[in-house]
Parts: structure tokens; sequence; C-alpha cells
């Protein structure tokens, strides 16, 4: 039986709505290419059968980034992702929101984002990019699947980690949910 590639299993997933609510996103290996945002791109595209143009306007698509290169995120970011989880996905069967440079946004924000991460009001998926594999609050990381993603073919390529996730074939991954009551 053939393993299955990380997007495989996500798409899947994401066409029977079993995505879990939150994903970390880190490269196998520290990179200055932006491979985990892409590999998020690449996977929302094809997701909402849609083109990397489409997603910035895509009403149930969230792609958030820091102001700029050495800033934190900022409070009124924090409270767009709140005021985007009020309101059910339109057009998907669930909202997604990205989180470029998840280490960017401080501890204080975090808390605030905790109750919607741990009991989202909707039915959504988050992935908090972290590309330089920085270490994230232990309450964030307990709550999330990480995701590796490989530099050679971020579009393709990938595993999941941790808990004998990595060689488990399609059918194996679904079990090990079900199994670990995993959403």
């Amino acid at each position: 039986m053939r393993q299955e590639k990380l997007t495989d299993i996500l798409i899947a997933k994401a066409q029977n709505n079993k995505l879990a609510h939150l994903y970390t996103v880190s490269p196998y290996k520290k990179t200055d290419e932006k491979i985990c945002l892409k590999w998020c791109n690449d996977f929302l595209s094809k997701v909402a059968n849609d083109s990397h143009m489409g997603l910035e306007n895509h009403q149930d698509i969230l792609i958030l980034q820091a102001q700029n290169k050495d800033k934190f995120y900022n409070a009124d970011q924090i409270t767009e992702i709140q005021n985007f989880l009020k309101n059910k996905a339109q057009q998907l069967a669930r909202k997604y929101i990205v989180i470029a440079e998840s280490e960017k946004v401080n501890t204080v924000q975090y808390n605030k984002l905790l109750k919607s991460l741990e009991e989202p009001p909707i039915e959504i998926t988050i992935f908090l990019i972290n590309e330089n594999n920085q270490s994230l609050l232990e309450t964030i990381k307990s709550r999330s699947i990480e995701l590796k993603i490989n530099s050679n073919e971020f579009g393709s390529e990938g595993s999941l980690i941790g808990k004998e996730l990595e060689n488990l074939s399609f059918s194996e991954f679904q079990k090990y949910i079900q199994t670990n009551n995993i959403t």
C-alpha cells in the first residue's frame, strides 16, 4: 500500500470536513524561503478550487502576517481573527485562518485566542506558520498537530510528526484520529 502524501491526506480530510482545528506548520530544515506559507497557500488553493490570486479576497479564508519584519502582531489583527470567527463559512465547508510568523503572536494575544483555539465557535482550521522553528507556547503546541514541510517539493511533500504518525497510510491515519478522538 503506497504511503499517502501530506497534502493528499489533508485534502481528503478537507473534502470530508474532518480536518483538525489547529495545525502548526514548520519546515524540516530552516530555509530562507517561506515554504510553509507557500505550502498553506497551495493547500488552500486546492481546497477552494481557486488560484493563489483569489485567496486574499476569499470570504472563508483569512491570511494574516505581522505588520513588518521586526514587529509583533497588533491588537487589531487579533480582533480581526475574533471577528472572523463570529460567522460560519459561506462558500467552503469550514473557514481557514493562516497566521504567518506565528512566533510574532505574543503570549497575551495567544491567551486572548486560547478559548477559540480550544473550542472554536464554528468549523475552522487554523494554520500557525512557524518558518523559523521557534518555540511556541506549550498550551498551543499541546492543542495542535504539527506538520513538517519538506523544502524540496513543498506542494506535495511533508509529513506529520510525533506519535508515530510519520509513516501512516491514509486509512491508518484516519484510525489514529478516531482512536484518539482528534477532530
